[in-house]
C-alpha cells in the first residue's frame, strides 16, 4: 500500500529504544545479583525501557486464582528484595519477581512485562471464567508493581505476547477478548497510571479480538515485525528500507490505528535482525554440519547498520517505541535448529553466555546514536528515494538541529555517491552512524542552498545551527468578536492564560501582532486576529512576509504547527473572553463554562468509592450477576496519548450526585445519567482534580450499562 506519511514523532530517540530482556538475562539468577558486565546495566547506553517474557503459569498454577505477589518471601518480611528460598508462594516456590524488577529499574530502565500465556501453559478449559480470570490477575499485578501503590517497578503490561503462536495459541477470538477485557479493567482499577496494551494477532485477527470496549481501557496497540524478503535463499534477511521487507507490515497496524483509535501509540515490541559476530556464527550445531547458515541471519556489520537505519524509519512511520530483540544470543541446539533453523538464536547484542556476553557491533552503534542523537526527534523527509534517504532531526518542536542520509542500500554494499538537496543551515559537524565506535566524517559542501553531501551504507549524521521549521516558537491564534479596544480590557487575561498553559513566566510571553481578520478592513467591533509568541529559548523572527501574511497562512494552510502538542501538553481548557482559540491550528477552547464544577475528593476516595461499589454489588447471592450490572459512581482512566508525564496521567468520571462534587449550574444531562458524569483530568502535581467537562460532551464513559468489576 501507499507509504505512511511522514510527521513528527513526540518521542525522542532515546525513549524510543530499548531491549527485550528475560529473567536472569541469561545467567539462572536473579538480575538483583548482575553488574555492569551482564544483566540489565549492561544495556542502559542505548535503552530507555526493558521488555520482559513474564509467564503467568509461573505465578499461579490455576488461572482463576489471583497471584499472591505480596508473598513471594516469607510471611512476615518487610524486605521486598529477599531472595526466598523456597517460601514463594507463587507456584515457583523459588520466585520473587520484585528481585528482578527492582534491580531493571535500578538500573534505569522503564520496565514493560508481556504476561506469557498459551495453551500448553493453561488450555483454554481450564479457566472457569475467562474475564474474571483476567480481572482477577490484572488486578494483583497491578497492586503489587504498579507505580501508584505498588513497588513502581513496572509502567506498562501487555495481556499476552502471541497467544496466537502456531500449536500453542488460542484459535478462540472471543476467549483471547474477554481475558483481554478483565486483565486490563483489573490493571486499571488497581492503578489507572499503568499502561496497558493488547498482545500481538496478524492484522486480520486483530479486529475479532480488540473491539471499542477495549479501547477504554487500552493506552497503545502492540506489534511485531522483521526484516525479511523472499528471495532464491528462502526468507532472507534484508535492509529495513527495502521495498519487499516485511518491516512494512506495521504500517498496516498505524492505518488500523488512524481508522479506530487515531492518536493512540503503537508499539513495536520486537524487531531487528540475526548476524554472527561475539564470537558465534549462523551456522549449524557439530550435528547438522552439512546444513547452510540460516538465510534470515545477516553479517555482524550490517545488522550495526540495519539498527541504526532502522530506528531512523521507524521514527519515521511514527511508532512510539521500539524494543530490540533480543538482549544475546541464544544457544541453536539440534532441537532447535530441527525445528526453526538458528532463527532469533543470533539476534543479540550481546553474544550467549557460553560465548562469555561478547558485544556486537550493534551494540556499541546504538550507544553511538543515543548518546550523540538520543535528545533528538524524528522531523521530516528531504528525500526519500532509491539513492538516498535525508531526514531532519531536531527537537520535537520548531528548531531543526541535525540531517541525517545514507544509501538505502544492502549493509554489504560499501559504495558511495555524491548527492544534492536543498536546506537552509550551517553545518556544524558531521559523523557516520552504525559503525563500531564514533567515526568523524567531512561537512557537506554549501553553495547557496544547496548541499553536496557523499553518502553511503552507514549514514552520516550533520549538526547544524538551529533552523526555525515553523515562524514562530510557539503560536496562539486568538479569533476575538471585538474592536482592538475591547481586546486591551482583557490583554492581562490572555498574557496569564497563555503562559499557564505553556508552563512559562508571563514575562515570556509576547504579543506578535494585532490585525484585522481578512476581508475587514479593520472596521470598528470587526472580529481581530491576536497572535502571540512563547518564547522559549529561541527569539521570534520575522521574516519576509508581513505579519498579517502569516496569520492567513496560519489560519488556511496550518504551516505553523503545534510544538506545545508535539510535546504532550495537555489541551487547552480555559481561556478567557474568547469563543475560539486555536493552539497552533489543533488545540480549541472548551465552553464558557469549563470552570462549572469542581470535585473536592482525594484520589485515594475515589479508589475507595470504587471499591466499595463492587464490594456491594458482589455481597449478595446474586453476586455475578449484580457485578455485571450494577452503576458505579467512579469510573476511571488512563489519558493515553493526552498524557503530560508527571501532571496529566489519568481521568475520572463521577456520578452528579456524588459528595463532595460542586457545580456552579445544572444544566446538562439529568442527574444518574452516564452523560451527566462530570469528569475532570487528576493533577499530580497539585494533586486536584481539573474539571474537563461532562461525558456527554468527552464521551469517555461509554453509554450503556457500566459494569462494577468481577467478583472477588
Amino acid at each position: 500500500g501507499r507509504a505512511i506519511a511522514p510527521d513528527k514523532n513526540p518521542v525522542n530517540f532515546r525513549d524510543l529504544l530499548g531491549v527485550n530482556g528475560i529473567w536472569g538475562w541469561g545467567t539462572n539468577s536473579f538480575s538483583s545479583t548482575s553488574n555492569g558486565s551482564y544483566g540489565p546495566l549492561r544495556f542502559i547506553g542505548m535503552s530507555s525501557h526493558a521488555r520482559n517474557y513474564h509467564n503467568w503459569n509461573w505465578d499461579v498454577s490455576d488461572p482463576d486464582s489471583p497471584p499472591p505477589f505480596d508473598e513471594m518471601v516469607a510471611r512476615g518480611s518487610v524486605d521486598w528484595g529477599v531472595i526466598p528460598g523456597h517460601s514463594s508462594k507463587l507456584s515457583q516456590d523459588w520466585l520473587n519477581w520484585d528481585y528482578e524488577y527492582t534491580a531493571w529499574h535500578k538500573a534505569g530502565l522503564q520496565v514493560q512485562v508481556s504476561i506469557q500465556f498459551t495453551s500448553e501453559m493453561f488450555p483454554q478449559q481450564v479457566f472457569n471464567d475467562p474475564y474474571s480470570a483476567g480481572f482477577k490477575y490484572g488486578y494483583a499485578f497491578a497492586r503489587h508493581f504498579g507505580p501508584t501503590q505498588g513497588t513502581g517497578d513496572v509502567w506498562t503490561v501487555e495481556v499476552g505476547n502471541e497467544p496466537w503462536i502456531a500449536g500453542m495459541g488460542y484459535p478462540d477470538p472471543v476467549f483471547y477478548s474477554e481475558i483481554l477485557l478483565g486483565m486490563a479493567r483489573g490493571v486499571k482499577d488497581a492503578d489507572p497510571t499503568m499502561r496497558v496494551l493488547p498482545a500481538v494477532f496478524s492484522n486480520n485477527d486483530v479486529p475479532a479480538r480488540v473491539n471499542a470496549t477495549h479501547l477504554q481501557y487500552l493506552d497503545g496497540f502492540n506489534v511485531h515485525a522483521y526484516s525479511y524478503a523472499h528471495t532464491v535463499r528462502g526468507r532472507t534477511g534484508v535492509h529495513p528500507e527495502h521495498n519487499m521487507s516485511s518491516l512494512h507490515e506495521v504500517d498496516w497496524m498505524l492505518r488500523f490505528r488512524d481508522a479506530n483509535a487515531p492518536g493512540l501509540p503503537v508499539y513495536l515490541t520486537e524487531w531487528g535482525w540475526d548476524s554472527d559476530g561475539g564470537g558465534e556464527g549462523c551456522g549449524p550445531p557439530p550435528e547438522r554440519a552439512g546444513d547452510a547458515p540460516f538465510p534470515e541471519c545477516v553479517s555482524e556489520a550490517s545488522q550495526a547498520l540495519y539498527a541504526v537505519r532502522g530506528a531512523l524509519v521507524l521514527a519515521r512511520k511514527g511508532l512510539s517505541r521500539l524494543t530490540w530483540y533480543f538482549y544475546g544470543n541464544q544457544e541453536i541446539s539440534t532441537q532447535t535448529w530441527d525445528k526453526i533453523k538458528g532463527l532469533f538464536g543470533r539476534s543479540g547484542l550481546v553474544s550467549s553466555r557460553a560465548a562469555g556476553f561478547q558485544s556486537k557491533r550493534a551494540l556499541y552503534a546504538l550507544e553511538v546514536f543515543v548518546s550523540t542523537l538520543g535528545h533528538t526527534h524524528f522531523m521530516g523527509v528531504l528525500r526519500e528515494d532509491a539513492e538516498a534517504f535525508v531526514y531532519l532531526l531536531g527537537d520535537g518542536n520548531a528548531t531543526v538541529t541535525h540531517v541525517v542520509a545514507w544509501r538505502p542500500v544492502d549493509g554489504e554494499d560499501v559504495n558511495s555517491s555524491l548527492i544534492s538537496f536543498a536546506l537552509s543551515g550551517q553545518p556544524v559537524k558531521a559523523w557516520r552512524l552504525g559503525l563500531g565506535s564514533y567515526v568523524a566524517a567531512p561537512l557537506p559542501q554549501l553553495s547557496g542552498s544547496s548541499w553536496q553531501m557523499q553518502v553511503s551504507g552507514a549514514p552520516c549524521a550533520v549538526e547544524i545551527k538551529p533552523l526555525l521549521a515553523s515562524r514562530f516558537t510557539v503560536a496562539f491564534i486568538v479569533t476575538l468578536p471585538m474592536a482592538v479596544s475591547g481586546f486591551d480590557a482583557v490583554k492581562a487575561d490572555y498574557i496569564a492564560a497563555v503562559a499557564s498553559v505553556a508552563g512559562v513566566a508571563t514575562q515570556a510571553v509576547k504579543v506578535v501582532s494585532l490585525e484585522p481578520a481578512a476581508g475587514t478592513a479593520g472596521a470598528a467591533g470587526a472580529r481581530r486576529l491576536l497572535l502571540i509568541g512563547v518564547n522559549v529559548g529561541t527569539e521570534i523572527v520575522a521574516d519576509s512576509r508581513t505579519q498579517a501574511e502569516a496569520v492567513a497562512v496560519a489560519l488556511t494552510a496550518e504551516s505553523l504547527g503545534s510544538p506545545l502538542t508535539a510535546r504532550g501538553l495537555p489541551q487547552l481548557t480555559s481561556f478567557p473572553s474568547a469563543p475560539r482559540v486555536v493552539l497552533g491550528t489543533f488545540l480549541v477552547a472548551a465552553p464558557a463554562n469549563s470552570k462549572k464544577c469542581s470535585l473536592e475528593r482525594s484520589w485515594e476516595d475515589l479508589i475507595a468509592i470504587k471499591v466499595a461499589d463492587r464490594t456491594a454489588a458482589c455481597s449478595s447471592d446474586a453476586s455475578k450477576q449484580a457485578a455485571g450490572n450494577c452503576l458505579e459512581n467512579v469510573v476511571t482512566g488512563g489519558l493515553g496519548p493526552d498524557m503530560l508525564d508527571g501532571v496529566y496521567e489519568v481521568w475520572v468520571c463521577v456520578s452528579a450526585g456524588l459528595p463532595g462534587l460542586k457545580c456552579a449550574s445544572t444544566d446538562g444531562p439529568a442527574p444518574g445519567l452516564i452523560d451527566g458524569m462530570q469528569c475532570f483530568r487528576f493533577n499530580e502535581k497539585s494533586q486536584t482534580f481539573d474539571y474537563w467537562g461532562t461525558n456527554q460532551v468527552q464521551k469517555l464513559v461509554p453509554s450503556g450499562v457500566r459494569r462494577c468489576g468481577a467478583c472477588p
